[in-house]
Formats: structure tokens, sequence, C-alpha cells
């Protein structure tokens, strides 16, 4: 009777046991839950910035759709997973009190796990900082080369504008001699500026559309006989940042391919521009800054200033040079006859 009594006892403590066992994996599901959320909101925030958030947000309340940028919140789960996997794993072997082997164990493999969470965001923020700083040098290499195009363009056209006699030659005015400069430096630095260009920007110039049809039709594999006046449409089409998956993730680490990237870099640089024709009689040529977005993550602050360009949220770095050429002899009114 006894031992029958003992089994009842027995019998019952694994019900209680598997009762406990459900609660606690749905405790500890709700602890991993929100870990993973906080760790994912502190991500974001650290590497995307609350502007690109704002865009994410803002687009899905106009359209709708998630979808666009589904691949991307994936990824970036995936990631706040694993951090939060190596949290939980040094926290638990830190906090970890068994004193047998297994405990000497686990105190070790916990330790390891923590050094190289602690190790691990120095590690990211020199490889990152390393990264923006070689793109900032040659920002800097390619800016030197498009102010000295720039200071050419002024020494070439800027006479036109004030002839010997009479009224500007071919119609040149100062304004659209600036305009030929500032596109110069554009396409010097158009291989290191964003393609995450935001819409904000208005009243293109006709030298500016050219010029961005010519590098789209520099793109072309086989152009059409009227590659220039379809080059002028696609651009333009290109270059719109009305629509929804114009903001994922992809456009601002230049997933696009390679005739949107050149089209949607070059605006960017335009944009980025800054620049004052300078003619003192004797010398002709060009100030200019360049305001130069840092990408990276993380690194913004150590290299730029938070400001916003062209509708575009970010850190800057400005990048300022001059260059000079002396005056050409001033020309004649007239052109000369045929």
């Amino acid at each position: 009777m006894i031992n029958d009594q003992s089994d009842n006892r027995g019998s019952s403590r694994p019900g209680r046991g598997r009762r406990c066992g459900w609660a606690g994996l749905l405790a500890m599901g709700c602890v991993h839950l929100t870990g993973l959320a906080v760790v994912a909101a502190l991500i974001a925030f650290a590497s995307i910035g609350t502007g690109h958030i704002r865009w994410v947000v803002s687009a899905h309340q106009a359209f709708g759709d998630a979808s666009f940028f589904a691949t991307e919140l994936a990824i970036h789960l995936v990631l706040s997973a694993l951090v939060w996997t190596l949290l939980y794993l040094g926290a638990g072997g830190l906090l970890s009190n068994r004193k047998n082997e297994v405990r000497l164990l686990s105190r070790q493999r916990g330790t390891a796990i923590t050094e190289t969470i602690i190790v691990m965001p120095v590690l990211l923020l020199i490889i990152l900082g390393v990264s923006q700083l070689a793109v900032n040098n040659l920002a800097n290499m390619l800016l030197n080369y498009g102010t000295t195009q720039a200071a050419r363009t002024a020494w070439v056209w800027a006479p036109e504008v004030d002839p010997l006699v009479g009224s500007p030659r071919m119609g040149v005015t100062s304004g659209q001699v600036e305009e030929m400069a500032r596109l110069q430096v554009a396409a010097a630095m158009t291989p290191v500026a964003p393609s995450n260009f935001a819409a904000g920007r208005s009243g293109d110039s006709l030298q500016f559309e050219k010029m961005r049809a010519t590098l789209l039709a520099s793109q072309m594999a086989n152009p059409p006989n009227d590659s220039g006046r379809e080059a002028l449409s696609d651009a333009e089409g290109m270059d719109s940042f009305e629509t929804a998956d114009a903001l994922t993730f992809v456009r601002a680490l230049d997933g696009s391919n390679y005739a949107e990237r050149t089209v949607r870099k070059f605006s960017s640089a335009y944009m980025a521009v800054q620049l004052d024709v300078i003619n003192s009689g004797s010398q002709v040529g060009v100030e200019l800054t360049y305001h130069h977005q840092i990408t990276f993550p993380l690194v913004g602050p150590i290299f730029g200033e938070s400001s916003s360009l062209g509708g575009a949220p970010g850190y800057y770095m400005s990048i300022e040079r001059d260059a000079y050429f002396r005056s050409q002899v001033t020309p004649n009114a007239e052109l000369p006859r045929r």
C-alpha cells in the first residue's frame, strides 16, 4: 500500500514538471523576443539613423506595402538575433553558479564570448573607420582633379561674358559659366557620391540634363541611332525618387544597376557642390565647397557633421578647394567671318 502511494506521488511529479517546463519555455520565449526587439532597435538607430527609419515608415504609410523592404528587414533581424545570442550566452556564462567541472567550463566559455562582445564593437569601428577614411582620401584626390577642370572651364568661357565691346558673345552668361564649371566637379566626384539621393532637387539646368544623359548613354551596350533623346528621357526616370522602392537600404548600398547608379550618383554629386567663379581681371578661377556624405555606419560623427542635403539627412564632410589660371586676352565682340 505504501509502495502504491509512493508510485502515485512519483507519477504526479512529472506532470507538474511538464507544466513548469511549458511555463518556463513561454517565459524564456518572451525574454528572447523582447531582447531581440531591443537589440534590433538599437542597431537600427546606430547604423542607419532616424532619417532612414522615418523614410521607411512614411513610405509604408503612403503605399501600405512593406514587401519592398522585406529582404532587408529579414537580414537585419537575423543579424540582431546573432548579436542577442552572443549577449545572452555571455551573460549566462558570467552568472552561472555551478561548482563542478561543468561550471568551470561554462565560465570559460562565457568569458570568451564576453571578450568577443567587448572587442567586436571596437573592431567594427576600426574597420568601418579605415574604410571610410579610404573613401575620403579618394574623394579628396578626385576633388583636386574636378577643381582643376572647373577652373579650366571658367578660364575658357569667362572671357565670352565680357568681350571688348558689345554684349556677351553667343549669349553666354556668367550663370552658364558657373553651371558648366559645377558640372565638371560633379562629373569628377560621381564615383564617390552615394546613390541614395532623395527627392528635393529643383531648378535643373539644360546643361545638367545633357551631362546626365551623356553619362547614361555611355552605359548603353548597343546605343540606338537616337541615343541622345532616349538617354534624356530615361535619365529623368532613373533620377526620380517618387517610388517606394527607392527608399530601401539596397539603394543606399548601390545595389541598383550601373545605369541607374551612374545617374543617381551624378545627381547626388551635383547637389553637393557649391561653386563661385572668380574673375579678378588678372586671374580666372573657381572657389568651391564639396559636401561629401559619410556613408559608412557608426563613423558619421567622427568624420562629418549632421546636416541635410537635397532632402537627404546624414553626416557630411565639407571639403574646400580653389584653383586659378592667368586670364586670357579679352576677345573681340564680333565673331570671325567665314
